[in-house]
C-alpha cells in the first residue's frame, strides 16, 4: 500500500508495535497521528517522528471510555478531514492464567481491545466512505 502523503491514525502508538509503526509510516512519507493513553510516551514518539522528517500529531485516548472515544475522533476528524489508514493497535493485556484472571479485568480487555476498536471504527468508517476509500487495520496479541 502506497501511504506517502496520506493520513494514517494509529492508536497503541505510545511503545511497541505502535511506536515503530509509527517511524514506519513516517518513513514512507505518511502523516502520522498517534494516540494512547500515555501523553508523556506520546511525546517522545511525536519528536522522535518529527526528528525522521516527518508530520506527527498527538490525541491523546483511553479506548476503554467510549466519551473519549467520541470526542477524540470528532476533533481528529474536524482537523484533518480524512484518515486513510487506520491502525487500531491499541490495547491491553493481562499475565495470569484463565482461572486466575479477574472478571473486571476480562471486561476491561474487551472494552479496550475490542469495544474500542470496533467504536473508533464507526467513527472513522463514514468518513473513509464519503472520500472514496481508506484502510483499517487491527493488530491483536
Amino acid at each position: 500500500m502506497q501511504i506517502r502523503n496520506k493520513t494514517v491514525w494509529i492508536t497503541g502508538a505510545s511503545s511497541g508495535i505502535g511506536e515503530q509503526l509509527a517511524y514506519s509510516c513516517i518513513k514512507r512519507g505518511a502523516q502520522v497521528i498517534i494516540s494512547a493513553r500515555d501523553i508523556a510516551k506520546l511525546t517522545k514518539v511525536k519528536d522522535r517522528c518529527i526528528k525522521m522528517g516527518g508530520e506527527c500529531f498527538v490525541y491523546p485516548l483511553d479506548l476503554s471510555v467510549k466519551a473519549q472515544i467520541e470526542n477524540t475522533a470528532k476533533e481528529v476528524l474536524e482537523q484533518f478531514n480524512t484518515i486513510d489508514l487506520l491502525i487500531n493497535n491499541g490495547g491491553v493485556s493481562q499475565r495470569t492464567t484463565a482461572l486466575e484472571t479477574d472478571p473486571d479485568v476480562e471486561r476491561t480487555i474487551m472494552e479496550t481491545n475490542y469495544f474500542g476498536a470496533i467504536a473508533l471504527t464507526h467513527k472513522v468508517l463514514p468518513v473513509m466512505i464519503k472520500n472514496g476509500g481508506g484502510n483499517i487495520a487491527i493488530t491483536s496479541s
